[in-house]
């Protein structure tokens, strides 16, 4: 995609001017497109936990992770009913026992944003009565060094407000 800056004549409001020279212009068309590769290449992914069910239970979270590639600067987003749910960040043992440990993380927004800041196996669970056991709310991931171009760190929302995201 290539964008072209448009210089807008003083006089006539809207009108373009054709004026300008035209190494001028392909000094600007270069530029455009160095920003452009270079911000698309440091964008992280969004991952929307759940897809549009959101972060509910019955539904296969392992299975909606078969073909995601995750990586550090990522996000994980988990959507659901503040009152109904929560979110725990756990270590293995407790994934696997659905068991919240007291120094567990614990997230009950509805809307959890979790960055994947580090490389390595993660591990989510909802400890709200049965729902991990029984409606099997709990989903694993293994996050992978960044592998983004440039290895520039993603542009935070403030200062690039674009990410991608998809469905897990």
């Amino acid at each position: 995609m290539i964008v072209k800056r448009r210089k807008w004549s003083k006089e006539k409001e809207g009108d373009y001017d054709e004026s300008r020279d035209s190494e001028n212009a392909k000094s600007e068309e270069i530029t455009d497109v160095v920003a452009i590769l270079l911000s698309a290449g440091t964008l992280a992914k969004e991952f929307m936990v759940g897809d549009d069910s959101g972060w509910t239970i019955k539904f296969d979270y392992q299975a909606s992770t078969v073909g995601n590639e995750f990586e550090v600067e990522d996000k994980l987003v988990f959507k659901y009913p503040s009152r109904a749910h929560n979110v725990f960040k756990v270590n293995r043992t407790d994934f696997q026992a659905c068991t919240a440990p007291p120094k567990a993380v614990l997230l009950t927004t509805g809307t959890d944003i979790i960055a994947l800041t580090t490389p390595g196996k993660k591990w989510y669970i909802c400890d709200v009565g049965k729902h991990c056991e029984i409606g099997g709310q709990k989903l694993v991931i293994t996050v992978r060094r960044s592998t983004r171009v440039f290895g520039f760190s993603t542009c935070t929302s403030s200062s690039f407000p674009y990410q991608f995201s998809y469905w897990i």
